[in-house]
């Protein structure tokens, strides 16, 4: 279940503490527009954390601004 408030969130991270990943939606964006330029290093990177979180749902808790 992904928490709806700031105060569920905080009771969620209480309950089960993991590390919290901050994306920027503007980052992603950029990286959909520009993808020709982004090192191919990076993209691999992006694709390993998808699949970490695919495989480990609970293992972060993503957060978008």
């Amino acid at each position: 279940m992904i928490p709806r408030t700031l105060a569920a969130a905080a009771a969620d991270l209480a309950a089960g503490p993991r590390p919290v990943l901050f994306l920027d939606t503007c980052d992603l964006l950029n990286l959909l527009q520009v993808v020709t330029t982004i090192p191919v290093r990076e993209l691999r990177a992006v694709n390993h954390l998808l699949d970490a979180l695919a495989a480990a749902p609970r293992c972060c808790q993503p957060v978008v601004t």
